[in-house]
């Protein structure tokens, strides 16, 4: 992507400079918290996975823990993003290709209209993100702090035009694909 004509100070400082046409945002203002629980515990459980997002349950490489019921768990829906509370200080957010059922150590979100979910998805997994998001959670004991909703929100976001945000997702989707292209065919050449 090219470098823009000029910047400005985003009033942030752990943001530093943003293009002059963008503005920060809190967090709040782009997602809203779904609370739905399931009642009955039918439906698809998920898991986050760090390497392939939320998948279902029975996809996962590795299987611990299964709940004996999803009594209770969360519902989320096709589209919206989920954290993995527990993991926030690795940047593991997920949107869902999936209706199913979520652990309460997750929290579901969905989009107020005024961001693409997709530009978030990729935003929060920044290091500048992932270390903001560290300061944020709270906890007992490493391995046990979470990152609850409330802080999530508090969180300013760069906030480009929403047209922008598509194009930047895009942008790194085509970059994306090229560098999983580009490692593919190494490991077929070391293969042979």
């Amino acid at each position: 992507m090219k470098k823009y004509e000029s910047y400005k100070d985003s009033g942030v400082g752990w943001i530093g400079e943003i293009p002059s046409h963008w503005s920060c945002v809190k967090v709040k203002h782009l997602l809203r918290e779904r609370v739905d629980k399931s009642e009955d515990g039918i439906g698809e459980p998920l898991s986050m996975s760090q390497k392939y997002g939320l998948i279902p349950t029975s996809q996962m490489d590795v299987v611990t823990n299964l709940a004996t019921s999803y009594v209770g768990a969360k519902r989320t829906r096709q589209g919206d993003m989920v954290l993995n509370k527990l993991k926030a200080h690795l940047g593991v957010f997920a949107l869902s290709a999936y209706d199913g059922l979520v652990s309460p150590d997750y929290a579901v979100y969905y989009g107020t209209g005024r961001a693409d979910l997709e530009y978030l998805e990729y935003l929060f997994k920044t290091p500048l993100y992932v270390s903001e998001f560290i300061k944020k959670t709270t906890g007992v004991a490493i391995g046990f702090n979470r990152l609850y909703t409330d802080d999530l929100f508090s969180i300013p976001a760069h906030y480009p035009p929403m047209q922008e945000q598509k194009r930047i997702v895009d942008y790194l989707k085509d970059k994306t694909l090229k560098i999983e292209q580009y490692v593919s065919a190494r490991e077929r050449e070391r293969a042979v």
